[in-house]
């Protein structure tokens, strides 16, 4: 998926593209039916390609109010409003065109701790019904040999090699299978496969954790690794750590895993835990599988799996690989450009860290003189810095002309970007004024303050900044900490109300971790986490839209950028960079930010967004404002419990501070709703030339309560017509919407959310709602 603003009436989004709710990146097949995504040929509530009809978002044989390729049989129509674009951030992704030929295969992998939340029989249907297609299968803290065998004879697949509470399931036939065990402890297990004629050499991983983790994976990369002769490795598992930290560093010498290479960054997908928010170690994407960079192998899809109810700790996740027929290293892309480097600097973004390039630059007046090119951040950035800061805004053609990667993989030829840089709006985005003693700088600086991450502390590896000396980061001691800006639109107003103006807000964030006494390891803890939002505002200071980084926890500089329509009316956006520590007490609070733009693009063809969001207090900072709801529902702030513990990661939002809880009894209905005014536009909506986007983010606790949201379009008190979302069950956050024509003769919205309780699932939660007005293509 690409952005947000969709031709379908009815579409399921999250906030990273690839990604399903409920199911991670990519759908299911998905014959036998459940409540996940899948084909669906049995029908259900679930998104499918409905051949049966229901409400649900479909291809539209049989009429309904959903979703569909509008052929004109229904009340949906597509809106006219441009995307919001992310930025296009992934590690070692597919090439834009592909790859030809080749083996596919289908990696899954699943830790199923012991069997404590299931039977082997239930963890089989499990499987077999989210993803019945494996071709291998890695398992984990599987109690016995039967366990295995139950799952494989469930999948179809006639091969299980079992040793260690690990096991291999395979479809194919496997040979000189064996146990290979680690000096530092743990082991692996190892197998040799064909698949789609090509060999592979395959692994079923559990890695441990802090010192002896890191120690296991010298040991597998430099003696197991580095030793296999085959040319396509397949290495699945629970890693017990994510991109960043400083095992998987070890992993990236030979190795690259596949939900980086889908875009996926580690704070936006869980895992483990299944349930809840954190676990004593944080939440975490570690279930994962890795190839050989030299295989030239690249991740096309994959899913991570809420089951209802779960079935494990950790979640079921499988991702599918398509391996060349010759294998060979994949050349360095440039996938995105970004801004707040400085007046006369931008940064390529690249699919990896690069260790050289060379830069030229033009416009439209010819040659633009480059006076140094350089790595920034994990070295996936590369900045060049312009001799002279150009006039903004203007369009430049970046054209890499040799470039080589950390392995030595060169550019397959030159690589030619086109891109436009726009104002940045922020003043003293990277820290560097407030880093001086003698400058106050622009942000006004709440529990944060500028620094060159020296000082964080001596159990805490040190940040060290992104781009220039200094950067923006919580104050040791303190739990919350802010850094605040507002800006004027003014220069823009004209483009903003004639509905051509779009925002574009980005940085980088990251957090530091901690270390044990005489270890080089980071320790396996919840981290401190970021968040930048832009609260957009009209000219009497009311928020209207508001954009968020998502949140982020990652060990290291993490960069974001959104791009978005901005709503006729915006004179203003605040921006504010949110930290917060995690452990307790709170010694240290790494959490930060460098190098943050904030620019308006003018387009010349109108977006299509008609207004701002039409809910107030729509997530939910103002604690209910605006809100009338059942006594369940109350407000909720991120890491909010107080208990001598080591970490305070009890909850946290999909974006700001607050969310909504919903407490919930077995048996009982919580619900909350809010009525919004559309009789500014009844000429539109009387001749069906309005719709609006609607949705929010919902998540539970335990994976079973169920959840929907609703819209009703409401004539004063008569209901014309209602629209709602399939029903959720995920214990994870994911934003779910929808664009639905508004009926004619509608004067109000009422928008719905509610929680169904299920015995032992005690809450469920909402967030970041939103009702925006927009235009109808077909007008």
């Amino acid at each position: 998926m690409n952005g947000w603003w969709m031709r379908l009436a009815m579409v399921l989004v999250v906030a990273v593209p690839l990604a399903l709710p409920g199911s991670g990146c990519g759908g299911d097949d998905d014959d036998d039916d459940d409540d996940t995504v899948d084909d669906d040929t049995v029908d259900d509530d679930t998104v499918d390609d409905d051949t049966t009809d229901d409400d649900t978002v479909d291809d539209d044989t049989a009429d309904d109010d959903t979703a569909d390729d509008d052929t004109g049989d229904d009340d949906t129509v597509e809106p006219a409003t441009a995307e919001i674009e992310p930025l296009a951030w992934a590690r070692y992704p597919c090439p834009a065109e592909g790859v030809d030929g080749g083996a596919t295969v289908r990696v899954g992998n699943y830790n199923l701790y012991g069997g404590n939340y299931a039977t082997k029989e239930e963890i089989a249907a499990g499987v077999v019904d989210a993803a019945p297609d494996l071709d291998l299968l890695m398992l984990q803290e599987t109690p016995d040999a039967a366990w295995a065998q139950a799952i494989a004879d469930a999948l179809g697949a006639d091969y299980v090699y079992f040793s260690g509470g690990k096991a291999i399931v395979s479809k194919t036939a496997l040979s000189n299978t064996s146990e290979i065990s680690f000096a530092a402890g743990r082991s692996v297990l190892h197998a040799n496969t064909t698949i789609d004629g090509a060999a592979f050499s395959v692994y079923s991983v559990h890695i441990g954790w802090n010192q002896p983790g890191d120690d296991q994976c010298r040991e597998f990369i430099d003696e197991t690794i580095a030793d296999d002769p085959s040319s396509r490795i397949i290495a699945a598992g629970d890693w017990n750590e994510e991109l960043g930290s400083t095992q998987v560093a070890i992993l990236n010498e030979r190795l690259h895993e596949g939900w980086a290479a889908l875009g996926e960054v580690t704070s936006h997908r869980t895992s483990w835990p299944a349930t809840g928010f954190y676990g004593s170690e944080g939440r975490q994407l570690i279930d994962n599988s890795y190839v050989n960079k030299t295989s030239g192998a690249c991740a096309v899809d994959g899913e991570i799996v809420n089951f209802h109810p779960v079935l494990a700790d950790h979640k079921l996740e499988w991702i599918r690989w398509v391996f060349p027929d010759i294998p060979a290293p994949t050349p360095p892309r440039v996938l995105d450009v970004l801004d707040g480097l400085g007046d006369n600097a931008f940064g390529l973004l690249f699919d990896r860290p690069m260790a050289s390039a060379s830069v030229e630059v033009a416009s439209a007046d010819g040659p633009v003189a480059v006076d140094g090119v350089d790595t920034v951040g994990d070295g996936s950035i590369v900045r060049v810095t312009l001799t002279d800061a150009p006039a903004r805004p203007v369009e430049l053609t970046a054209t890499v002309t040799a470039a080589a990667d950390v392995d030595g993989v060169g550019t397959d030829g030159e690589i030619e970007h086109v891109f436009t840089l726009v104002p940045n709006l922020i003043g003293d985005p990277g820290a560097e004024e407030a880093g001086l003693a003698s400058a106050a700088g622009t942000f006004a600086l709440d529990g944060m303050r500028a620094t060159d991450g020296a000082d964080m502390g001596a159990l805490v590896a040190p940040v060290t900044p992104f781009a220039g000396d200094y950067f923006y980061s919580g104050v040791p001691g303190e739990k919350r900490g802010w850094a605040r800006q507002t800006v004027s639109l003014a220069d823009n107003i004209d483009a903003i109300d004639d509905g051509r103006a779009y925002l574009l807000f980005g940085g980088a964030c990251t957090a530091g971790y901690r270390v044990e006494d005489g270890d080089t390891s980071n320790a396996l803890r919840a981290h401190d986490e970021c968040e930048g939002t832009a609260e957009v505002l009209d000219a009497d200071g009311a928020v209207i839209d508001t954009l968020s980084s998502d949140r982020f926890d990652t060990m290291y500089w993490q960069p974001w950028r959104v791009r978005a329509p901005l709503p006729p009316g915006a004179r203003s956006v605040r921006v504010t960079l949110r930290a917060v520590a995690v452990e307790i007490p709170q010694v240290f609070n790494t959490a930060s930010f460098d190098a943050i733009s904030l620019g308006v693009w003018e387009d010349d063809a109108p977006h299509g967004r008609l207004g701002g969001n039409l809910l107030v207090n729509a997530s939910f900072e103002d604690d209910l404002s605006g809100w009338v709801g059942s006594d369940e529902m109350s407000t909720i702030r991120d890491h909010n419990l107080q208990l001598p513990l080591i970490y305070d990661a009890t909850n946290n939002t999909a974006k700001g501070e607050y969310s909504l809880k919903a407490k919930l009894d077995a048996g009982v209905s919580a619900w909350i709703e809010q009525s919004v005014d559309v009789s500014a536009w009844p000429t539109m909506i009387d001749a069906g030339e309005l719709a609006v986007r609607w949705g929010g983010a919902m998540r539970n606790w335990a994976g079973t309560s169920p959840m929907s949201l609703s819209v009703r379009f409401m004539e004063t008190d008569i209901v014309i017509d209602e629209a709602s979302l399939p029903v959720n069950r995920d214990p994870e956050w994911f934003t779910h919407e929808a664009t639905t024509l508004v009926p004619a003769g509608t004067r109000s919205i009422v928008m719905r959310f509610q929680a169904d309780g299920v015995e032992g699932d005690p809450s469920a939660f909402f967030d970041g709602a939103f009702l925006d007005p927009v235009a109808v293509a077909d007008f």
